[in-house]
């Protein structure tokens, strides 16, 4: 196995960075400085922001990257209400000719950019809180949002909403109240799939809608007591050329405690056709062709490890696993190859490869560690990991370039607003 590697310097972790921790494994509906993958058009999207959760409304939102020299194509600054200062609900998430923006400034606001410009094609807002990226599919955006903060302390019974837009012109198609808290959608079938925490019972079941009208399809309720922080539905085509569903959940034990489990569901009638639990906590599942790839961390005594499991699709069968050292991101899968960053800020900067087709590492990467490292970007024959750095208190996103094929340390560049320089990486 080859190991890569660059000189570091350590930089102080900022308070606010330590939550990403929870945010970047999809535990919250808060995803801080993530970003999609997107090899179309050579450019990855990220937060470009300062101030910790807040961005400032006149210089800072979301940038486009070149990934090939790291340069900025352009930057789109969320738009302020009034005095309050716009946070972020879910990283940047690309759509064919669009680049779609969550942010709380007041109401939560959902709006459509056109990729190529950062413009602003369309603005709507929802309710108050997002609870994540939307769904795109056939000139229509699918968005869930909640009545208030979920979770927040002293926050009521817990209810929201389902609504599809028009793609290119925001406006409202069908709106459909939900009785507790939804989770991001997808989409599979023709029917729109949510996950929906509900209160007083503290459970959570999947719910299938009709994408054309809202009408309800199905609803599968666990006969589990199922509990989380956002269950993000994943849908996955099976031999048959239908679709499962697949939910990442926690059981509630009968002694109270709680461990992880994966449901694969039909998309066509919520039946449950396979489930496992390998215990620990588990990552939002990644598809890799008829498998699908899973972590699950886990706490010993002296050291925390993760477990990579790729399982069957078609049945939940293990076909192989790995133990990674350290906390890692959940797979991203890119061709024969999978790729984890190390979450642990004492193993900022490390990157694993992993053979998709028997778990074993080809090679590893380090960079030079700076404060947090975040998601995994693969584009252009090459792996992009992101990274979070606090220079002279104010938060930039490091981005650098590792060799898909060889794990070869290339060039790198930090996005900020203020001109400056750390190690070999480029201001931008």
């Amino acid at each position: 196995m080859r190991r890569h590697s660059r000189s570091v310097r350590r930089l102080p972790l900022s308070s606010a960075c330590r939550l990403l921790i929870m945010a970047l494994l999809g535990l919250t509906g808060c995803q801080i400085g993530a970003t999609a993958p997107v090899p179309a058009a050579n450019r990855i999207y990220v937060f470009d922001f300062e101030n910790g959760y807040f961005v400032r409304p006149d210089s800072s939102g979301i940038a486009a990257l070149d990934v090939r020299d790291g340069h900025v194509v352009w930057r789109h600054a969320y738009a302020a209400s009034g005095t309050s200062l716009p946070s972020f609900e879910f990283p940047p998430f690309p759509s064919g000719d669009s680049v779609y923006a969550g942010y709380d400034a007041q109401m939560a606001t959902l709006e459509a950019l056109d990729a190529d410009s950062g413009s602003t094609s369309w603005r709507q807002n929802a309710s108050v809180e997002l609870a994540g990226p939307p769904a795109v599919s056939a000139g229509s955006v699918y968005v869930a949002s909640r009545a208030q903060h979920a979770f927040a302390p002293g926050a009521g019974p817990a209810s929201g909403q389902v609504e599809a837009l028009d793609a290119d012109q925001g406006s409202v198609l069908w709106r459909v109240p939900v009785d507790g808290y939804p989770s991001p959608p997808t989409l599979a079938d023709g029917r729109v799939i949510i996950s929906v925490y509900r209160q007083p019972a503290a459970s959570w079941d999947v719910l299938a809608l009709d994408a054309a009208s809202g009408r309800q399809v199905w609803d599968y309720v666990s006969p589990k007591s199922l509990f989380s922080g956002d269950l993000v539905p994943i849908v996955a085509p099976t031999p048959t050329g239908e679709h499962s569903v697949l939910v990442g959940a926690l059981v509630r034990a009968p002694d109270g405690l709680a461990t992880s489990t994966d449901l694969a569901l039909s998309a066509r009638d919520g039946e449950l056709l396979w489930s496992y639990e390998p215990g620990g906590m588990l990552s939002p599942p990644t598809l890799a062709g008829d498998t699908v790839c899973l972590t699950s961390i886990t706490y010993g005594t002296n050291e925390v490890s993760t477990r990579v499991v790729m399982l069957d699709l078609a049945t939940g069968h293990t076909s192989w696993s790995a133990i990674a050292t350290g906390m890692t991101s959940a797979c991203v899968v890119s061709g024969e190859s999978i790729y984890l960053s190390n979450l642990l800020p004492s193993r900022a900067g490390s990157l694993l490869a992993l053979d998709a087709r028997t778990g074993r590492p080809p090679w590893t990467a380090s960079v030079a560690p700076v404060s947090l490292s975040g998601p995994v970007v693969v584009a252009n024959d090459a792996v992009y990991l992101l990274q979070f750095v606090n220079t002279g208190g104010k938060p930039s996103v490091a981005v650098d370039a590792i060799g898909a094929e060889d794990g070869h340390v290339g060039g790198g560049a930090i996005l900020a607003s203020h001109p400056t320089r750390q190690g070999s990486r480029s201001m931008l």
